[in-house]
């Protein structure tokens, strides 16, 4: 999950709660909460997530279109060569 504003958290909240995902870390750049954890994942940095992505073999990242943190060009196109799904939501 890129971010850790309330919408990302409910959705995340909720999906975790009825089994259908499970969140391998929330990309935050806000130094304070790294290494942190909030739904029992860690809070990582916004250049690490490739990594996380092709070391957990992750099948889709969300964003929540609007957050503070933006993917770049790079990032999505490295994703897409690793087969991840970017899905981005509108905040209700």
């Amino acid at each position: 999950m890129v971010g850790t504003g309330y919408a990302n958290f409910q959705w995340c909240e909720q999906r975790i709660n009825d089994g259908s995902i499970e969140v391998i870390a929330f990309i935050d750049d806000e130094p304070w909460n790294h290494k942190t954890k909030l739904l029992n994942a860690p809070l990582k940095y916004p250049s690490e997530l490739v990594a996380l992505c092709k070391k957990h073999k992750v099948d889709m990242v969300v964003v929540f279109e609007g957050d503070k943190i933006e993917l770049t060009a790079e990032q999505v196109g490295k994703l897409k060569q690793l087969g991840v799904v970017v899905e981005i939501h509108l905040p209700d």
